[in-house]
């Protein structure tokens, strides 16, 4: 109970990672010095960044991110970690930025807003709960598979606007379901360390993003357009998203639009 109530009273405003594997986060550790602060799930953290070591799968992804959602204020989290490809196109070691997750089982969708110009590759990811090997390649609709990624933003999209949530994977394998080795795992997640810092660096202050009169604005369109409880964080979304990149003229004259289209409209103007 002391440990969670220093971890409370100290709280800032930090860059929040989240990573499966202790192998995954110990370059991580090592580059930005971080300290354990826990004993109860494994956390380290400096003056900015808050790390901590989910585990393998489902459930612990869901209760760790939790965790450290509920411990620290944060400007962003981003799950990090390995992935298996099935496009044999990229390469065993490339970075990519996740933009779309499906869940293998019922394959559903989630989209990242991805307001943000990297110089590294963006790929669609697949999670399932078990191991997905070659022989399964058929049925992955997408360029990488993992055990975590769909949980874990699930989860934080409960805390967090969809543009404060980063999936990034350094790619390991071609659907090989051998375990590798920790120190094969530590030498991948070290070749994505340059490429994980510039989503660190990105400045963009939520406070400032998003003001009172912002959010009165979008709850008034809300209730005009008869907005459900969803499409309305969605559209919150979407405005915050315009007022970054500077669109906020979609957002002009369109309470005239029927609300089961509304939603799509402004997405497609802001792709």
């Amino acid at each position: 109970m002391k440990e969670l109530q220093s971890l409370q009273e100290n709280s800032n405003n930090f860059t929040l990672i989240v990573t499966a594997l202790h192998a995954e986060a110990k370059p991580l550790i090592e580059e930005f010095k971080l300290k354990k602060v826990s004993s109860t799930f494994e956390i380290f953290k400096n003056e900015n960044i808050v790390l901590i070591v989910s585990s393998i799968g489902q459930i612990n992804s869901i209760i760790a991110t939790t965790h450290i959602l509920s411990l620290f204020n944060c400007s962003k989290i981003i799950n990090y970690g390995i992935a298996g490809a099935k496009n044999q196109k990229l390469n065993i070691g490339e970075f990519c930025l996740i933009n779309k997750i499906l869940e293998f089982e019922s394959k559903k969708a989630q989209y990242l807003d991805l307001i943000f110009d990297f110089d590294f590759h963006e790929a669609s990811l697949t999670t399932s709960n078990k191991a997905i090997d070659i022989s399964q390649k058929d049925e992955i609709f997408t360029d990488l598979v993992d055990m975590e990624s769909y949980w874990f933003y699930l989860t934080a999209s409960r805390f967090l606007q969809n543009h404060q949530i980063f999936v990034a994977k350094v790619i390991s394998d071609y659907l090989d379901t051998s375990i590798p080795t920790k120190e094969f795992v530590e030498e991948l997640s070290k070749s994505g360390v340059q490429n994980l810092k510039k989503i660190i660096d990105v400045d963009f202050n939520l406070n400032l993003a998003i003001t009172n009169h912002d959010r009165l604005f979008c709850d008034e369109l809300s209730k005009k357009l008869k907005l459900s409880k969803t499409q309305s964080v969605e559209l919150l979304n979407l405005y915050t998203h315009a007022k970054m990149v500077n669109r906020l003229d979609l957002f002009e004259n369109i309470d005239f639009l029927n609300k089961n289209i509304v939603i799509g409209y402004l997405a497609e103007k802001l792709c």
